[in-house]
């Protein structure tokens, strides 16, 4: 059986809260056009950003990992298990975050909650994969890059 786990994010209720504020405040408040249009821009920026990334999503493709971040599935990632040189359970420290981003000196990181990871080497980088489950996704990385 192929593998493939969403983990789900915690940004969403934070996002949601920032997005209800700003939609209640542009509500009550007297304030001119340009504030109340403003403050819609806001609230559809942070609801937009729940789409985005409520989820990540890895999942085994044959010949590449597969990384989603969704539910709308529009950031996606994959990595070819002939690039992968070494892969490890590892933890992300603070600086490493969570989104995608790169960081000086650390690499790669794809994360949506918590300090968990699969770190992967290529020939020219690290990459950081974020998940609950980092045995399980070391195991299916390590078997791949053996074949």
């Amino acid at each position: 059986m192929p593998y493939r786990h969403t983990q789900p994010g915690y940004w969403p209720y934070f996002f949601s809260a920032f997005a209800a504020f700003a939609i209640a405040l542009a509500w009550v408040t007297s304030a001119e056009f340009s504030t109340i249009l403003v403050l819609c821009l806001v609230a559809f920026i942070f609801l937009t950003m729940v789409g985005l990334f409520s989820q990540m999503t890895v999942s085994d493709q044959g010949d590449h990992l597969l990384i989603e971040f969704g539910p709308l599935n529009w950031i996606h990632k994959r990595i070819a298990y002939s690039r992968i040189k070494h892969c490890e359970v590892d933890k992300t420290i603070l600086i490493d975050g969570w989104g995608i981003h790169w960081v000086p000196g650390r690499g790669w990181t794809f994360n949506i909650w918590g300090f968990q990871c699969v770190k992967c080497r290529t020939e020219r980088n690290v990459m950081r994969i974020g998940t609950d489950q980092p045995q399980q996704l070391a195991e299916l990385i390590q078997s791949k890059i053996r074949e």
